[in-house]
């Protein structure tokens, strides 16, 4: 083949490159054309090439399923560098500290609580506490154990102040809530009582303090500052009262008969008896008298028997 040739063969291909190049992109100007329905004239739309490649998720993605779907999360590989670069910001401000490693030893345990605000020992969150936190000596066996278990879990001295806070909030609540139904339970009980005994009740609550002054010193203040098991105290519980009432009569039956004030005793009532026999046959001597002399004459013959 000769010189001559080859060069023609060449100028041939060119030629119908540029004529194959000039036919795409016609059929491409052809194919963004079209024909406004409205003014009639020619619209053609303009082409831009992506700047990132339609399939960058797939190609980031590696074929995880759940990678790519994360990755649908972001509009294009630039939203995923601004929120790596926030979430570096947030690192070096200290947002983000590292988590404590599951084997860490105690010395790395110790450097992470130091570099976290996480006291050394338990008992040094009592430094710690929020203004106006106070825990009373009576408390402490308590909330040592509380801090004591937060310390295991190394809690901050935040959630420490906010979980005692709460513990002695629900606390008050508890004990104003407990006192309000020991209140209406006293009152309610003093009615069920004087509807009861009637004219007998101040003599009974007197009898009943009469028979617990004969229990050894301390015994009468501890029993009637008690609670049963339900919680209601003996001194406002109807069913104690009544029972205490009961023993005190059974056990002291000259009780019912001496004055209020406990100055009384079975020599009392001897010499008010005494003192109304002197008044048989004269015109002083009444009905309140003959009912008087036969209480105590009743009471003295029982009081005798249990001797």
């Amino acid at each position: 083949m000769t010189e001559a040739t080859t060069q023609d063969n060449l100028t041939a291909a060119t030629g119908d490159a540029a004529l194959a190049t000039s036919g795409t992109t016609a059929a491409a100007t052809t194919a963004t054309t079209e024909t406004s329905t409205v003014t009639g004239s020619a619209v053609t739309d303009k082409v831009i090439a992506p700047t990132w490649r339609d399939d960058w998720r797939q190609e980031l993605s590696g074929g995880d399923a759940k990678e790519l779907a994360r990755l649908e999360r972001f509009n294009s590989p630039k939203d995923i560098f601004n929120s790596y670069r926030n979430i570096e910001k947030k690192v070096a401000a200290g947002e983000y500290k590292a988590a404590l490693g599951k084997d860490a030893t105690p010395e790395q345990v110790a450097e992470w609580r130091t570099a976290n605000g996480i006291p050394a020992k338990a008992e040094e969150y009592y430094s710690k506490l929020a203004d106006g936190l106070v825990v009373g000596e009576a408390d402490k066996p308590i909330v040592n154990k509380i801090l004591e278990a937060m310390h295991a879990k190394n809690a901050s001295p935040e959630v420490v102040n906010a979980t005692l806070d709460a513990y002695y909030k629900n606390l008050q609540e508890q004990q104003a809530s407990m006192a309000e139904e020991d209140k209406k339970f006293a009152s309610d009980s003093e009615e069920a009582l004087r509807s009861e005994w009637g004219g007998d009740y101040r003599g009974n609550k007197n009898m009943i303090s009469n028979f617990l002054d004969t229990a050894p010193e301390g015994l009468k203040d501890r029993l009637l500052g008690g609670s049963l098991a339900d919680g209601r105290l003996i001194k406002d519980d109807p069913a104690a009262q009544q029972w205490l009432a009961g023993m005190a009569r059974e056990l002291n039956p000259s009780a019912t008969m001496v004055p209020a004030t406990g100055a009384g005793s079975i020599q009392s009532l001897a010499t008010e008896q005494a003192a109304i026999a002197a008044k048989m046959g004269t015109k002083s001597y009444t009905d309140a008298d003959r009912t008087r002399f036969t209480e105590i004459v009743e009471t003295l013959e029982k009081v005798n028997k249990r001797k």
